[in-house]
């Protein structure tokens, strides 16, 4: 069985099942079905889970393995969670922890003084 193409190859837009079909006795169904989940992320999404997954989450890893930016990184799991409707409120131990690292990887990369993390990481009122 061949994989069920996402987009349409003339647009770009996203396709819809208009058609289900058993295999074993023939019954046909026909309506507008909703896509798994699974259909909606393309081949770069999933590429991008598999390391994020097997980098447990590390984003510190993540970047290294991928060679992108921590803020690069951020901006790729918004997007599958936005196409994936998990957006969540997160909890405010969870964003001091992402902007520590955020200020690390800039510290890294020389793009901010010690001085300058240390100010920021202080202003947060965790």
């Amino acid at each position: 069985m061949k994989e069920i193409i996402k987009k349409c190859p003339v647009c770009g837009q996203n396709l819809t099942v208009r058609k289900l079909e058993c295999g074993s006795c023939g019954t046909e169904i026909n309506g507008k079905f909703g896509v798994e989940r699974s259909q909606i992320l393309n081949d770069d999404d999933w590429k991008f889970v598999g390391e994020f997954i097997n980098c447990e989450g590390n984003f510190r890893l993540l970047s290294e393995k991928l060679d992108l930016s921590y803020p690069t990184l951020k901006v790729k799991l918004s997007k599958i969670k936005k196409k994936l409707n998990v957006e969540r409120e997160r909890d405010e131990v969870e964003v001091f922890e992402n902007d520590v690292d955020f200020y690390i990887s800039l510290l890294e990369r020389g793009e901010i003084s010690v001085d300058e993390v240390i100010k920021k990481i202080k202003r947060r009122k965790i």
